[in-house]
């Protein structure tokens, strides 16, 4: 069209020139009429299209979260209260709408104080009626609980899930004129799909354990929570499941912690707040050391659990009687090699223990030496005021300076008795049992396989396979180097290992007693046995000679007291840990 004006335009100058007026006129009418067709289309093309808008439709109803009903537990992350069941809404809340399927649109909450809000969206075309609308809270898909910061503030925003709402066919109309969709009754959300739990962490000591990163397992799933800094405490959504076990483990970026319970049930809907007492995991030297350090500094009540095999250990747990340790210690048959402890007094891995409820149990000294230049030394424990050592094994050196009694042992050093001043702890409440030892055991006096000294409590199915040496001229036992009272007896305890001391004192069965053959407490030690063959077999070597000190295996590997730690059989009877050998067959002490 534009081509053909401006032909008509070159047409009407040139026609200025023209000297012919007639002529002029039917050029100009011929020239107008030849660029003007007769095709319509070309004056259609000069109009201006008809924009038509988009049909929209609209939804306004009216939604319930169910709020403190036990049959419609649905809340927004309990208000943020962190108290009640008391689902209010929040300004801007997303709902989406689903039919047959798919998704067709979504729905805006107004603010609301409320179990109730007004909820408004547009819909680019109107639903079928002849299918069901269904009104999902958050996700449409199963709820999932990934991703949380362990804040109330997220929960409600993106894991308080709950059941979707559904309006079937014949329960909404379309207006096709007003264009809305009518849901008469509004719509109500169904039961919350999980519980919210508040655990906050802290150490038996009662201390808050401040974690970056918090696992809980209930035996099927796990979700891990990382918050924006450290802290003790975690809201956590999760799906609510009856009679489990659950299990949270939690590091500070230095030390692990762990707990676990049994028989949990958390419901739906429901709210709890839960303060759990965390084990500290030792799995390497940096741990060990976190974990005395804490002890030492009065956090003497901590729980430990050793979950790998540890080396190079110099610092004692619980380090004076001021700064005892007062917590349980749960080796489980992992080893801690390469021990190079030294102090004054009290000694050991753990240097005082003084709680009835302290359990030291499965810990296997490996190798190295323990060293104490005064009294109370011992591999495991230097001073047993109350508590319990069970299950353990000593493979290293201990040695006292000390001129005079010592009282130094393969595991316990010294079994307190009952202190006349303080009623708090010795007496009843020590218990020593079902260990063993291997190391070279030697001091000046009061020197024992098993205990150095033993004060009071019970000392029982212990068993000793090391050389203990003496430099003075008594107090030297194969289960103990002294006894206090002939109240309290050590019962089936076995030695196999030998005894030597001054020449004053050497005779040719002292490698027999139990206790020291001039302890002046004797008492009727018939349920326990001693060596009278030093030919043994030990891991399947067998071995003679007239002393046992060469007979410690030279390591052991993890969780070796599920077993025979180290095969030990002596003419003919093979000796477990906890199967001490029988009185009958191996003779009686004298």
């Amino acid at each position: 069209m534009k081509s053909r004006i401006r032909e008509f335009e070159r047409s009407a100058l040139s026609l200025l020139f023209a000297k012919n007026f007639g002529f002029v006129v039917i050029a100009v009418l011929a020239a107008l009429l030849s660029s003007c067709s007769s095709d319509e289309s070309n004056i259609e093309e000069l109009q201006q299209p008809v924009n038509e808008q988009p049909q929209v439709y609209t939804m306004t109803i009216e939604a319930n979260k169910g709020g403190d009903n036990a049959d419609s537990r649905s809340t927004r992350a309990l208000s943020l209260s962190g108290k009640t069941l008391n689902a209010t809404w929040a300004e801007d809340e997303i709902v989406k709408v689903y039919q047959s399927g798919s998704e067709i649109g979504e729905l805006t909450a107004a603010a609301s104080e409320t179990t109730s809000t007004t909820l408004t969206g547009t819909f680019a075309s109107a639903p079928s009626t002849e299918a069901a609308l269904t009104f999902y809270f958050h996700t449409a898909a199963d709820p999932s609980y990934t991703g949380q910061d362990g804040t109330l503030e997220t929960i409600a925003s993106s894991y308080d899930f709950c059941e979707p709402a559904t309006v079937t066919t014949g329960n909404f109309t379309v207006n096709e004129t007003t264009k809305k969709i009518t849901i008469p009754d509004g719509i109500s959300f169904g039961a919350n799909q999980q519980a919210i739990v508040k655990f906050t962490l802290k150490d038996h000591a009662d201390v808050e354990f401040n974690a970056t990163q918090l696992t809980v397992s209930d035996g099927n799933n796990t979700y891990t929570v990382t918050p924006a800094s450290a802290t003790s405490e975690f809201f956590v959504a999760l799906p609510g499941f009856s009679n489990q076990m659950v299990t949270l483990t939690a590091t500070d970026g230095t030390n692990n912690v762990t707990y676990e319970k049994d028989g949990v049930t958390f419901t739906n809907g429901q709210y709890y707040e839960i303060g759990v007492k965390m084990t500290y995991l030792i799995s390497t030297l940096a741990q060990w050391n976190s974990f005395a350090a804490k002890v030492n500094g009065g956090q003497s009540a901590i729980r430990a659990k050793q979950t790998a095999n540890i080396s190079g250990v110099t610092t004692v747990v619980g380090n004076s009687e001021s700064n005892p340790f007062k917590g349980s210690y749960n080796g489980q048959g992992y080893t801690i090699s390469n021990v190079n402890i030294s102090g004054t007094t009290n000694v050991g891995l753990f240097g005082c223990v003084n709680d009835a409820s302290s359990v030291i149990e499965n810990v296997v000294v490996a190798s190295g030496k323990v060293y104490g230049s005064s009294q109370n030394v011992g591999a495991v424990v230097g001073q047993l005021n109350s508590g319990t050592v069970t299950h353990c094994a000593n493979y290293a050196e201990v040695e006292s300076g000390y001129k005079g009694n010592a009282r130094l042992g393969g595991i316990v050093g010294w079994m307190r008795a009952r202190n006349n001043t303080n009623l708090n702890y010795g007496g009843d409440d020590n218990h020593v049992e079902y260990c063993i030892n291997y190391g070279y055991i030697h001091a000046q006096n009061y020197v024992g396989g098993i205990v150095g000294t033993f004060g009071a409590g019970t000392l029982t199915y212990c068993q000793n396979y090391g050389l203990i040496e003496v430099t003075g001229d008594y107090a030297a036992g194969g289960i103990a180097g002294w006894q206090y009272s002939s109240s309290y007896v050590p019962a089936n305890n076995h030695n196999g290992g030998n005894i030597t001391t001054s020449s004053s004192n050497s005779t040719s069965d002292t490698n027999r007693y139990i206790i020291s053959n001039r302890n002046t407490n004797k008492s009727n030690y018939s349920s326990n046995s001693y060596l009278t063959s030093l030919t043994a077999t030990i891991a399947g070597t067998a071995y003679t000679g007239d002393s046992l000190a060469q007979f410690a295996p030279v390591s052991i590997g993890p969780k070796a007291l599920t077993s025979n730690p180290a095969g030990i059989t002596i003419s003919g009877t093979t000796y477990s840990y906890n199967t001490p050998a029988p009185a009958e067959s191996q003779g009686q002490d004298k």
